[in-house]
């Protein structure tokens, strides 16, 4: 028994090894890739940004975690920033613990000028308000686009200017409800619960920049004036 235990333990260690430097390697030939797409395209790669970690709040942020693998750089005449951010959370049934690894790519694009928080998601994203001080839901009195999503701001003067009948009709008509999105400080992100690529994907930085083309440019003085 104690020999039959023995080789459990050392193939579970075997098992470790092996999906360690499984995960060395990917990481490597990501980096290695991603390094390569930056300097072709005059872009910026770092390996980690541990500021970024707690720069950002509201969902997907947790305030912990990793900021891995950032791209910094020009698109369409705005500036980009795309990442992916990581942390793990543990849960404990009472015999076994089991530990998961939640993993995004996060795309920020600046805006004009700094924001109050506005966000918009798709109502299959969930219910849950955005757990941010003096952020609470918002209606548009526009049935199609209140039946598709979700809003939740600081502000309604700004979400009102920035969710204008054009803005409002495009999204309801955009298949991009997978970029749930939030302006907040001096940049609009969206987030996707995938891992980064091998090299960046760009449609949220599309999707963002359409979206930017169409505010008004009286939401900004707005904000300059706030």
């Amino acid at each position: 028994m104690d020999g039959a235990v023995g080789i459990v333990i050392m193939l579970v260690g075997v098992v470790v090894v092996i999906a360690l430097i499984t995960s060395a390697s990917a990481r490597e030939k990501k980096t290695k890739a991603l390094t390569g797409w930056a300097e072709r395209n005059g872009w910026r790669y770092q390996v980690e940004r541990p500021e970024l970690v707690g720069h950002f709040e509201g969902t997907p942020f947790t305030g912990r975690g990793n900021a891995e693998h950032a791209l910094t750089g020009s698109h369409r005449g705005r500036k980009v920033l795309q990442y992916e951010y990581s942390y793990t959370t543990s849960s404990y049934n009472g015999q076994t613990t089991t530990t998961q690894r939640h993993v995004y790519t996060i795309t920020a694009v600046e805006t004009p000028a700094p924001t109050p928080v506005l966000e918009v998601k798709g109502r299959h994203f969930g219910h849950a308000i955005l757990d941010l001080l003096g952020i609470h839901d918002f209606r548009l009195d526009d049935e199609a686009f209140d039946g598709t999503f979700r809003v939740a701001t600081g502000d309604d003067d700004f979400a009102r200017a920035v969710l204008t009948e054009d803005v409002r009709s495009w999204l309801v008509g955009h298949s991009g409800g997978r970029n749930p999105f939030r302006f907040t400080g001096d940049h609009v992100i969206c987030w996707e619960s995938i891992p980064m690529g091998q090299e960046p994907d760009l449609q949220p930085a599309d999707f963002l920049a359409d979206l930017l083309d169409r505010v008004p440019g009286e939401a900004w003085d707005r904000s300059r004036r706030a």
